[in-house]
Formats: structure tokens, sequence, C-alpha cells
């Protein structure tokens, strides 16, 4: 199956923004090799800062394409500059328009990255789940990668200290246990990727402690 073609922009960021996060987030991919060479994946990933697409960009060759939320297209700098980068607008209590253009990427065998949390977490800590993502794994047969975007302390990455991008195992619709698309199944489904987030979580930060 071809890849979805990135964008120009995009496919600038991705050979020059590793030269600036390397040197002031010190950032280290564990698992990339967990995200599907081929076909349509929904990464699903935790949310603490506005940095986080690029940080998802840097972990393998593939665009990652985003939503971004609606307020964010209000200035016109920054609408030109999110679009190009292939991000597309979502609401924050949901739209159908963002589940079609999602559902059209995948489809095409792309790759969407959703902040599973639906808002960023200024401490860290994990937020509840929002059920989206796995709509729109369910009505594509996306396989879904969970991925913990986070500094070794379990804070919001910072400036000149280490950050960890840790990708988990993929996980197909039935493994997920989504027979239909009601909202029981897709809730349980998100709590479950959830858990999984919290694991590399925890795995990175037991990790750099035992090293600190």
């Amino acid at each position: 199956m071809k890849h979805m073609k990135k964008t120009g922009l995009y496919h600038f960021a991705q050979v020059v923004a590793p030269l600036f996060f390397k040197l002031f987030y010190r950032y280290k991919v564990i698992g990339a090799e967990n995200i599907p060479k081929d076909g349509s994946v929904v990464i699903c990933s935790n949310h603490t800062a506005y940095k986080d697409p690029v940080f998802m960009a840097l972990i393998q060759k593939r665009q990652v394409w985003f939503m971004a939320k609606k307020e964010l297209y209000k200035n016109k700098f920054m609408s030109f500059l999110i679009t190009k980068l292939g991000a597309f607008p979502v609401e924050r209590s949901g739209g159908i328009s963002a589940i079609r253009r999602g559902i059209d990427i995948l489809k095409r065998g792309g790759i969407v990255g959703i902040f599973i949390e639906g808002t960023r977490s200024k401490t860290g800590e994990l937020l509840r789940p929002k059920p989206g993502a796995m709509l729109l794994a369910y009505e594509t047969d996306a396989t879904v990668v969970p991925a913990c975007i986070i500094g070794t302390d379990g804070k919001p990455p910072k400036i000149f200290r280490r950050t960890v991008i840790r990708i988990g195992k993929p996980v197909s619709v039935k493994e997920l246990g989504m027979e239909d698309a009601s909202g029981t199944a897709m809730r349980k489904a998100s709590r479950v990727v959830m858990e999984q987030i919290s694991e590399l979580k925890d795995e990175t930060v037991r990790e750099y402690a035992k090293t600190a």
C-alpha cells in the first residue's frame, strides 16, 4: 500500500525539527518499531504540551495527521501553518466533519494522531480518555498504537531536560473488544488504551528513577 503523500512543510519540519529538539529537549524514542510501516494507524497519545505534535512527527518517517482544536484556526497565520502541517480542526464537543476527515485519511492508509484525553494535562497526570479515537479505529479497522510523551520525572517535557517518547505495542480493533460502535464499547476500549499509556508512563519513570 502506498503511503499518503506528505505535505511540503511537514517534510521540511521532519528534517529541521530534530536538530532543535535533540539539542533542547534531549528526546529519546523507545519502541518506534511498534508503529506499522504500512496501513491505517491511530496513534493515541497523552497530551501535556503544545509541542507534542512535533515530538510525534519525529518518531517515524510517515506523516501523522492531527486533529487540532478549532480555536487555533482563529489566527490566520496559525491556521495557515497547522493546515500546511496536515492538521485538521475539531470542536471540543466533537464534530462530524473532523470524524469524516479522520476516516478519510485512515481509509487511504494514513496515520491519524489523537490526544486521547481531549485536552492538555498541565501536571503530567493522565486524564479521563475520550472515545472518539476508538470510533475512528472501529470504522476503518485501523491499528491502534498507544504512546506516551513525558519527562523522565513523570512531568511535562521541559527545555534542557530529557524527554522520552515511548511507543507501545499495536493492538487491533478485535483485541480491544470493539464488537460494535456502541458508546459502551467505545468507552471501554478507550479505557484499555489509556491503561496502556499509563503503563508506558510508569515504565519511563521507573527506568530513569534507577539511574537518578
